[in-house]
């Protein structure tokens, strides 16, 4: 029966009814019949006094109890609450381990709703097998000696999926019950950053222990907590005679103590770290780092520092200082220009030589992209390819091409590397090479090369294999081809013996055995071996030894190239190289031979000037007339030598002009044949014979030099054949050092005594002659080769002894019409005039002559003996001087600085240059910059008459 409030009030109210039927009823009974009315009342009274109190305490109790009822009820939804809202796996467990009741957190852990926990699985469900033998004992103990379990340890938990979770279990005995409450905390994360930061302490500790630098741990009063065994490779001092103790009372240095102290106070101070690099007594240097180390609430509670050895990075850092003087010096110094840009090709720096390429100033260069100085058509297709390499492979290599300040086309070979700066962005380094010219040589080689490409991509070095025995293993088809086998296997098998069959030199299989018993190789050998035909060639030849597993030689292998072709070319470069010192020895011979010729023709001026001034006095009939013309004729002589001489020395008086050589070649002929009439002359040339720039004269001194040569070679006669025609000359067929292009060959052939090698070594040399003594000057020849090549030709001779000669001339052809030739009649006329004309020679006699004769035309003339000595009359009498006659070659001040002086003085005034040398090289330069005429000395009165007047524009 329950013991509720209601039941209690119905009870009492019932108890109370009872007592009045009993108590009060028979009194009543017995009283009324006793006692009066008013007793009767009374008695009532009472009992309703009884009756009434027994209600109210019946009440009252009623009300306790439903007090108490409620309060239990708030009490258990209070525990309930806490239970379910507790943040842990909670649960009520039997005394036979079934669950009774379980939370939210605890379904969750596990897996399971609720409904499939509570008093339908056994708490042992969730335990590890392992760990289930442990947790039964101690849920025995727990109820046999509550006070002797534990009610706190660790198991691993089962979920429904059968993964583990670590767990921190709290359990303990429900008092006055045999029920057990556990909490289960998941202690699995927890578990493993345990197990990870021991994990991490152990190994920390151990790079602290074991690490080369130096690292303490400090308090708030400097003193050492900490110090790792690295602390004794540096100081000297073990690692525990610095705990508990500062820097100052170790005996370190004040300054450095000072410098520590103040270190460490900042990092307290401040709560940041703090860096600063010191150098110890014994030397060493030292980067310190300090760390604050803080406690939960954020304040110092100690420092770490760490202090490395930088020793080696100071030493590199000043090496590195070093070397960038040095790259600045180079940067600054290269001949090669150095440039360095961004990554959007916005040059950042340039050294002198690339500002000079580019034909500016560096600051005006230097801001600018690189495609600023590119050409136009190339810029935009270079930047982007050339950006994309350098951003993908950080290189970039490659030609490109700029347009300096002049507007000229250079071709730069660059090799460039992105590189990291001290700063964040990356930079491009580059050098700069100028290959214009190379590249204009590979252009040219290319056109050659493409010719022979067919043939060089299909060529290849012989390959081969021969045993120690001196017989071939294997060749290839190269090798096969190269000494004249159809296949390799003919080869393999009619080469039995190698030092008879394969080598010229039979020994040498054995001396390329003793060589690579030692060396293991022979690399370029060159030497001869014999083709199938038994024609020997010449080959490079490289061999090695090839082991077997015993380190023995097993069989020897090579490399062959044929180098036939080589060998004939060093021959002929040993030829040329003989060309070009019999070049160069004629070169200084024709030097002298200027020189003197030049000397030799003011001679000749003095004698042609008086003859002149004699000639002009007297009347054609006077008895020295004709000697006075011997003399002339004789002059004139001495003046066809000297230009033979200055034709040799390539500085004769060339009056080029667009020249027809057939007719020269037909007046020669005619003249030579009515010399040589024993000789039958043969002559063939096209209507169509291509134009030379040519002085006539030169040129038929030439033919007739030539003409006379061969008639000289068939003294009793023969046959001279004349020959000319258009030939163009290219790469594949080059004659001597001429260019390719179009030219007027001549070729000359006799049918004489023909020359010997030796004969034909020297011809052309001056003052070489096979005449007798006094036969001959030996400048024939010579002045033929002089003029030719001064006309930017070639000549060429072919003789065999007894089988004649033949000459061959080649003249640059141009497309202009030739000039026709017009040949004066009769006595020139000499005209005067009354002008006032400055001369200037340093020859005395020249001087002297050259006045007489001016001065008897009836000009008015002011010598001077030198370029100073012309300016100062130029000075004192400029406006009078109308024309100046100026000798080219001077002592001191040359015709060419005085011409320039007298100019400045007087931009308009006329001059005449005069000189024993041609027109030719100093004075064509002279004559160029705008000289009035020249006078190539020595010259007749008439021609100096008639130079003054076209060179003063008017009549006397």
């Amino acid at each position: 029966m329950h013991d509720s409030p209601r039941s209690r009030y119905i009870f009492s109210a019932t108890m109370a009814a009872v007592a009045f039927i009993v108590v009060f009823l028979p009194c009543r009974a017995r009283v009324a019949a006793d006692f009066p009315t008013g007793l009767d009342a009374l008695l009532a009274g009472v009992a309703l006094v009884v009756l009434a109190y027994f209600s109210w305490k019946q009440r009252k109790r009623m009300e306790e109890a439903r007090e108490a009822q409620e309060a239990l009820a708030a009490s258990e939804r209070r525990y309930r609450t806490i239970f379910e809202n507790t943040g842990a796996a909670t649960v009520i467990l039997e005394a036979d381990t079934t669950i009774s009741l379980a939370n939210e957190e605890f379904a969750r852990l596990v897996g399971y709703e609720r409904m499939e926990i509570e008093g339908r699985r056994s708490w042992t469900e969730f335990v590890a097998p392992e760990d289930l033998e442990e947790m039964r004992i101690r849920h025995r103990e727990r109820r046999r000696e509550p006070s002797q379990a534990p009610t706190r340890y660790e198991f691993r938990l089962v979920d429904r999926r059968g993964d583990l979770r670590s767990i921190l279990l709290y359990i303990d005995i429900i008092p006055g019950t045999d029920q057990s409450v556990a909490s289960l905390v998941d202690v699995t994360d927890l578990k493993e950053a345990r197990d990870l930061a021991r994990e991490r302490e152990a190994m920390f500790r151990a790079l602290a222990e074991n690490s080369e630098d130096v690292i303490m741990r400090f308090d708030d009063r400097h003193r050492h907590l900490y110090a790792n065994p690295a602390v004794e490779r540096q100081t000297g001092i073990k690692p525990e005679a610095f705990i508990g103790k500062t820097h100052r009372e170790l005996g370190f240095p004040e300054h450095l103590v000072k410098l520590w102290d103040d270190a460490l106070e900042k990092v307290f101070k401040d709560k940041t770290s703090h860096r600063l690099e010191f150098q110890l007594p014994s030397g060493v240097w030292i980067d310190w780092l300090v760390v604050p180390e803080l406690d939960p609430a954020g304040n110092v509670k100690a420092v770490m520092a760490s202090a490395r050895d930088i020793s080696e990075r100071r030493q590199a850092e000043e090496e590195l200082r070093r070397s960038e003087r040095r790259f600045r010096d180079l940067f600054e110094h290269s001949l090669d220009p150095i440039c360095i840009h961004d990554l959007e090709g916005r040059i950042i720096s340039i050294n002198p030589a690339g500002a000079a390429i580019l034909g500016r100033k560096r600051r005006d260069i230097v801001g600018r992209k690189v495609s600023d100085f590119l050409i136009p058509s190339h810029a935009a297709d270079f930047e982007r390819l050339y950006m994309n390499a350098l951003r993908k492979k950080g290189c970039a290599s490659g030609v490109m091409s700029i347009l300096t300040d002049t507007g000229e086309r250079r071709i730069l070979e660059y090799n460039n590397i992105l590189q990291k700066e001290d700063r964040e962005d990356p930079v491009v380094r580059g050098i700069i090479r100028d290959v214009t010219d190379r590249w204009k040589t590979q252009k040219e080689l290319e056109k050659s090369e493409r010719k022979y490409r067919s043939i060089f991509e299909r060529a290849a070095e012989g390959i081969f294999q021969y045993d120690r025995n001196g017989r071939f293993i294997s060749v290839n088809n190269a090798m096969a081809r190269m000494c004249g086998y159809a296949s390799p296997e003919e080869m393999t098998a009619s080469v039995v013996d190698m030092s008879r069959q394969f080598f010229v030199n039979a020994d040498l299989p054995e001396r390329f055995r003793a060589i690579l018993a030692d060396a293991r190789r022979v690399d370029n050998f060159e030497h001869k071996v014999y083709r199938r035909d038994g024609q020997a060639f010449w080959v490079s030849m490289s061999v090695w030894s090839v082991p077997d597993a015993q380190g023995e030689v097993s069989h020897y292998e090579g490399t062959m190239m044929d180098i036939s072709g080589r060998v004939r070319a060093e021959e002929e470069r040993r030829r040329l190289e003989h060309d070009l010192a019999r070049s160069q020895k004629l070169e200084a011979i024709g030097t002298l031979a200027g020189g003197v010729a030049h000397d030799f023709n003011n001679l000749l001026m003095g004698i042609q000037g008086y003859a002149s001034l004699m000639l002009m006095g007297i009347d054609p009939s006077h008895p020295h007339w004709g000697h006075l013309k011997g003399i002339e004729k004789q002059v004139a002589n001495g003046a066809d030598l000297t230009k033979q001489i200055l034709g040799f020395a390539r500085e004769g008086g060339y009056e080029k002009r667009p020249t027809d050589m057939n007719p020269l070649i037909d007046k020669t002929t005619l003249i030579f044949m009515r010399t040589r009439k024993d000789v039958a002359v043969h002559r063939a040339s096209p209507p169509g014979l291509w134009t030379v720039e040519a002085d006539p004269g030169q040129m038929e001194r030439v033919l007739m030099n030539l003409f006379v040569n061969a008639g000289q070679a068939m003294p009793g006669g023969g046959e001279l054949r004349i020959v000319a025609e258009n030939v163009f000359i290219d790469d594949d067929a080059p004659v001597g050092d001429l260019a390719a292009g179009k030219y007027i060959h001549i070729a000359i052939t006799d049918t004489g005594v023909g020359m010997s090698r030796q004969t034909m070594a020297r011809i052309f040399d001056p003052f070489f002659t096979t005449k007798v003594m006094g036969r001959g000057t030996g400048l024939g020849l010579a002045a033929v080769y002089g003029i030719v090549k001064g006309h930017g030709g070639e000549v060429l001779v072919e003789s065999e002894p007894g089988r004649g000669s033949t000459f061959h001339i080649y003249l640059p052809a141009t497309g202009e019409t030739a000039v026709a030739v017009v040949e004066a009649a009769g006595e020139p006329r000499i005209e005067g005039g009354t002008e006032r004309i400055l001369l200037v020679d340093d020859e005395e006699t020249v001087l002297a002559v050259s006045r007489d004769i001016l001065e008897s035309l009836g000009y008015r003339v002011s010598a001077a003996r030198s370029g100073p000595e012309a300016l100062e009359i130029m000075a004192a009498e400029g406006d009078e001087i109308a024309l100046v006659i100026l000798d080219m070659i001077m002592p001191g001040m040359s015709g060419g600085e005085t011409f320039d002086r007298l100019r400045r003085i007087a931009p308009h005034l006329k001059i005449i240059l005069s000189s024993g040398y041609s027109l030719e090289g100093q004075a064509q330069q002279i004559m160029d910059r705008g000289c009035n005429g020249f006078l190539q000395k020595p010259f007749h009165v008439d021609r100096l008459a008639r130079k003054i007047r076209e060179a003063l524009g008017k009549a006397a």
